[in-house]
């Protein structure tokens, strides 16, 4: 049987909001364990929101070892349209150099409290042997050669019913 253990916590304070988040898996043969660990935290000023977020994610069998930190910012023009930019770096520690950092930016905007339409654009510089590709909702990404770029536009519909 697959064990999974997990754990978060989350607070907010006025304009300042920060989450951490614990979790580890066995892999299906049960010959290692996966642990990852989630930080992040925002302040607001103004209509802009800063955040700052740090991942990482380690095989016990070390096949997988790596940090991920990330920055971004969103600035609310109206109460309806939005814009975020943010940069990711993904380091990798099994000394394989297989690192890689990304760039997006995203426009949404709010028809009604049910309904957005968002664009999307992002690049993702892999090194080495990394894979990493643009991940959209409910689309897993275009599979990348090692070392290969990526990058990507997205348009669409978000309703909630």
């Amino acid at each position: 049987m697959r064990q999974v253990k997990n754990a978060a916590v989350r607070y907010a304070n006025g304009p300042f909001r920060a989450a951490a988040g614990y979790e580890q898996a066995a892999n299906a043969a049960g010959t290692s364990i996966l642990k990852i660990f989630n930080a992040g935290g925002s302040v607001g000023v103004g209509a802009a929101r800063f955040y700052l977020a740090y991942h990482t994610e380690h095989q016990t069998d070390n096949s997988v070892k790596r940090d991920v930190y990330e920055a971004s910012d969103s600035y609310s023009f109206s109460s309806a349209d939005q814009l975020s930019l943010m940069y990711g770096y993904a380091h990798d520690q099994t000394g394989k150099g297989n690192n890689a950092q990304q760039v997006d930016l995203t426009y949404s905007y709010s028809l009604s409290r049910l309904t957005t339409l968002y664009g999307s654009t992002g690049f993702i510089q892999n090194r080495n042997r990394a894979q990493f590709t643009l991940n959209g909702t409910g689309y897993t990404g275009i599979a990348v050669a090692p070392g290969a770029d990526t990058r990507g536009i997205i348009v669409g519909m978000l309703h909630r019913f």
